[in-house]
């Protein structure tokens, strides 16, 4: 790690917005986990959530859970602790090592359910590694992607596991596999799900056309999805996922924690964030009134 990354570095985790209780002290166990994955290059266990994130040295996501105080995805994950509530189900798409389906898991409970999608085989074993530690068996991983229709595509793997996606063309790559992609709306059955979350690195838009047939419904009230652009390799504009989520009647909102409540925005790119909500219009009020009961102290 050079030493302008370590200064970045420092410098995100002291201003971090989950950092801001004690910004000094959450170096130390950035400190730690540098240290300790470099003198014995081994997993490490977490307490995370109430439950038990194994983290690999070679693994992002678990360094960054590390850094941000189990919260590195501030302003979402908060939204989700305080929109959840104990027997929903979610839907986590991109779901790596698990940082959200675990986060989601920490409040539906045992009497809820979560559908974790990974095409990564690696990442995908280390996310059912981290589920037999917590011994949970309300949680299902689908180690496929997620499409407009079934079949199979080219999945580039890259160094960070965070960034591997499917091919933006049909031509093979020596760094890339083959795996199998099916719509949402086939692959699960017709249960009413509280919330998706899409971090699939531009392939948003597809994966959000294969469950149209739910949308219509306003089946999930919320989703959560990734907008910072990643869509345009594969030729949807940040503007037309989102006129494209308005046809399907969903508006599109930022989450402010501070207040619990909502910013709609269609311009995602000018405040500026890589996430937004989508919201149901037919749900909002449902929306609305749970993170009403949240802001009051009632979860």
């Amino acid at each position: 790690m050079g030493a302008n990354v370590k200064v970045k570095l420092v410098s995100e985790i002291l201003k971090h917005p989950a950092n801001q209780s004690s910004p000094v002290s959450s170096l130390t166990p950035a400190v730690n986990w540098q240290l300790y994955k470099r003198l014995t290059g081994r997993a490490k266990d977490i307490s995370y959530h109430g439950l038990t994130l194994r983290c690999y040295p070679d693994n992002h996501s678990a360094s960054r859970a590390i850094y941000f105080s189990g919260s590195p995805d501030y302003r979402e994950m908060r939204f989700i602790l305080d929109y959840l509530r104990p027997g929903d189900k979610f839907i986590d798409a991109g779901a790596n090592i698990g940082l959200y389906t675990l986060l989601a898991l920490s409040v539906v409970g045992s009497t809820g359910y979560v559908d974790a999608f990974e095409p990564n085989m690696e990442t995908a074993n280390r996310l059912l590694e981290t589920l037999r530690l917590n011994k949970v068996n309300n949680v299902t991983v689908h180690q496929t992607g997620l499409s407009d229709a079934p079949g199979s595509v080219n999945f580039n793997l890259t160094l960070d596991e965070c960034t591997a996606h499917i091919s933006a063309c049909s031509s093979s790559s020596t760094s890339g596999t083959v795996i199998d992609v099916a719509r949402l709306d086939e692959q699960l059955d017709d249960s009413q799900y509280a919330m998706a979350k899409f971090d699939i690195e531009g392939y948003e838009p597809f994966a959000i056309r294969g469950m149209s047939r739910w949308l219509r419904n306003g089946n999930p009230p919320v989703m959560q999805i990734e907008a910072a652009g990643y869509s345009n390799r594969y030729g949807v504009s940040t503007e037309e996922l989102i006129a494209e989520l308005h046809r399907f009647g969903y508006f599109t909102a930022v989450y402010r924690p501070d207040t619990c409540s909502l910013a709609r925005t269609n311009c995602p790119w000018q405040i500026p964030v890589d996430n937004i909500l989508a919201i149901s219009e037919k749900y909002e009020s449902f929306v609305m009134q749970r993170l009403s009961q949240q802001q009051h102290g009632m979860h």
